[in-house]
C-alpha cells in the first residue's frame, strides 16, 4: 500500500500575488503552514510581501503573458520546495472599458486573465499530478477530463484546509 501522507508542507503558486487580493491569498495560505510562490510583475511589492514571512514564501518575477516566465514559476516551486500542490490563478488585467474596449484591449485582457492561467496550469500539470493532495473540485474535473490522456490517478488524501 502506498503512503499518501505528504512529506512536506503544501506548496501553492499565486499568480498576481503581489497586490490586493493576491497578497491576501498569499498571507492566508501561508498562515495555514503552507509554502507559497508569489508570481507577479511587481518585484518591489512581491519581495516586500515575501519578506513578511520566513523562507516559506518566495517571490518569483513572472509575466503571465510569457510562457518562459510561467515555466520558470513552476520550476521555482520544484527547485525551492520540491513540488507543487495547487495554483491560485489571480493575475488579471484591468484594461476593461466594457463593450467599448478595443480589440487590442480584449486580446491583452484575455492574454493575462485566461490564457496565462491556462498555460500556467499546463506547465504545472506534471508536478500537480505527483501531489498527494486533492485540492479542489476543479482538480477533480480536470482528472476526469484528462483520464483518457494520462491514465488513472491514485486517490489522494484530503487536503488540510487553509481557509
Amino acid at each position: 500500500m502506498t503512503n499518501l501522507e505528504p512529506s512536506r508542507p503544501a506548496t501553492y503558486i499565486v499568480s498576481g500575488g503581489a497586490s490586493r487580493l493576491g497578497a491576501a491569498f498569499v498571507r492566508r495560505i501561508s498562515e495555514g503552514g503552507n509554502n507559497v510562490i508569489i508570481g507577479d510583475l511587481d518585484e518591489a511589492a512581491g519581495t516586500e510581501i515575501a519578506d513578511e514571512f520566513d523562507e516559506s514564501v518566495v517571490f518569483c518575477r513572472c509575466d503571465v503573458r510569457r510562457d518562459e516566465d510561467l515555466a520558470g514559476l513552476v520550476q521555482c516551486a520544484s527547485d525551492v520546495f520540491g513540488g507543487l500542490d495547487g495554483i491560485v490563478n489571480n493575475a488579471v488585467s484591468y484594461l476593461d472599458n466594457g463593450i467599448t474596449s478595443s480589440r487590442a484591449d480584449w486580446h491583452a485582457a484575455f492574454d493575462v486573465t485566461l490564457f496565462g492561467g491556462a498555460v500556467l496550469l499546463a506547465e504545472a500539470l506534471p508536478l500537480l499530478t505527483k501531489s498527494p493532495r486533492l485540492l479542489s473540485s476543479t482538480w477533480q474535473v480536470l482528472q476526469r477530463k484528462l483520464h483518457k490522456k494520462i491514465g488513472r490517478f491514485t486517490q489522494p488524501q484530503k487536503p488540510r484546509s487553509f481557509i
